[in-house]
């Protein structure tokens, strides 16, 4: 099925693109982009809803009344088998470590570490703290070999000094 160049019908817009036959035919897909669309006809578009998200109170038009950050800090505490009353023990941990890594002090937002992760014992789900990424990995690394990196820092003579 060949298409057919097409161009967008949005006042002003001279976009072109490509449309199947049908679906000219049948009157759908006149505009290059969804928000074409909503502009070229006001009352067709939805109005949506805008929550206040139940845990940190940011404006969101989900259904659900839960931000996507919040959704998100959520996901990770059950991804990490973490017991959580809510986001707010994540937002005080933010508080009291001043948006900061524990143990790099890089900030949240900073280009390299977006997020913050969730730190905590693996055996007893004790949460710790907030970690950049970098940090996450690399204690978690240690965790796993501490005794062997312990090891070779004891038994380690300085042959090659």
């Amino acid at each position: 099925m060949k298409s057919i160049e097409w161009t967008c019908e949005l006042e002003n817009c001279n976009n072109t693109f490509l449309r199947f036959p049908y679906q000219v035919k049948k009157d759908e897909k006149r505009y290059c982009s969804q928000s074409h669309s909503t502009l070229a006809n006001p009352r067709s578009s939805k109005v949506l809803k805008v929550y206040s998200c139940k845990w940190c109170s940011e404006k969101t038009n989900n259904y659900s009344k839960v931000c996507n950050n919040c959704k998100s800090i959520i996901s990770s505490f059950k991804t990490n088998n973490i017991d959580f009353e809510s986001p707010i023990i994540y937002y005080k941990l933010l508080e009291i470590q001043s948006s900061k890594c524990a143990i790099c002090s890089a900030e949240v937002g900073s280009t390299k570490h977006k997020n913050l992760s969730i730190d905590h014992d693996h055996k007893t789900g004790k949460i710790r703290g907030l970690l950049c990424t970098s940090c996450n990995r690399q204690l978690g690394w240690y965790e796993n070999k501490k005794e062997l990196v312990e090891k070779y820092l004891s038994n380690n003579p300085s042959a090659l000094a």
